[in-house]
C-alpha cells in the first residue's frame, strides 16, 4: 500500500497504542482513498501495517518517517489476521496481562501469558498458541467497548453453565525469514501491497 505522507490522513485511521504493532482502526482518509483507486488490494479493519518504507513500523518509525521532509509517500507492508476461537475451562484465573487505552484501542491487546487457563492451552497446543500483541475481539460473546471486553476477560462470567470461556482472538501469524533453519510451525502469511510481490510459503 503506498500513500501520501501526509500526517492529518493518516493519524486518525491508525490504532497505535500498542507500539510495536499498529492496526488499522478504521478506512478513513489515505486508507479510504487507496481503496477507492485499487480494486484487488483493499485495505480492512485490523489489518497490521508491518512494515514503513522498508522498516519494521513501529509507532517511533512511523512517526520518523512521516516527520522526513524528504519522504512524501509511505510504502506498507501489511498483514490481514486470522481470528482463533480459544475455549478455555472457565476458572479463577485465565492468566492473561491485557492492556488497551480509552478511547485509542480498537480492541485490547495480549501483554503477556502467565500460566493459568491460557498458558495450559499453550502447553496443549502449541500450534494455535495465544501469543503477546494478539487481539481480543469478544469474550463469552461480548464484545465491542475495549475496557467492557477487558473487564469479562480478567473476570469469571457469572452465569456460564457451560463452565467454559471462549476468548475471540485476532491472531497475527508467527513470521520467520524464508529458509531460516529449523521447523516452521506457521505459513507466512503477508500481503505485499503497492509495488511488492504478494506472499510467500514458508515450508511446512
Amino acid at each position: 500500500m503506498v500513500v501520501p505522507n501526509d500526517v492529518a490522513s493518516l493519524i486518525p485511521a491508525l490504532d497505535m497504542s500498542d507500539p510495536v504493532c499498529i492496526l488499522v482502526k478504521e478506512i478513513a482518509g489515505a486508507l479510504r482513498q487507496w481503496n477507492d483507486d485499487v480494486d484487488n488490494v483493499q485495505i480492512q479493519r485490523f489489518d497490521r501495517l508491518l512494515e514503513v518504507n522498508g522498516e519494521p513500523c513501529s509507532s517511533t518509525m512511523l512517526r520518523h518517517k512521516m516527520e522526513d521532509a524528504g519522504c512524501d509517500q509511505l510504502t506498507f507492508l501489511v498483514q490481514r489476521p486470522e481470528e482463533r476461537l480459544v475455549v478455555l475451562p472457565q476458572n479463577d484465573r485465565l492468566g492473561l496481562d491485557i492492556s488497551f487505552r480509552k478511547g485509542i484501542s480498537v480492541r485490547p491487546w495480549v501483554t503477556g501469558v502467565r500460566g493459568g487457563a491460557v498458558g495450559q492451552w499453550n502447553l496443549d497446543k502449541p500450534q494455535l498458541n495465544v501469543d503477546v500483541h494478539d487481539r481480543i475481539l469478544s469474550v463469552n460473546g461480548v464484545s465491542g467497548d475495549p475496557a467492557f471486553v477487558t473487564m469479562h476477560a480478567l473476570c469469571v462470567v457469572p452465569g456460564n453453565r457451560a463452565r467454559v470461556c471462549q476468548v475471540l482472538f485476532l491472531f497475527f501469524t508467527l513470521l520467520v525469514s524464508v529458509g531460516e533453519p529449523g521447523p516452521i510451525q506457521h505459513k507466512l502469511r503477508m500481503c505485499m501491497y503497492g509495488t511488492r510481490q504478494v506472499s510467500n510459503k514458508a515450508a511446512p
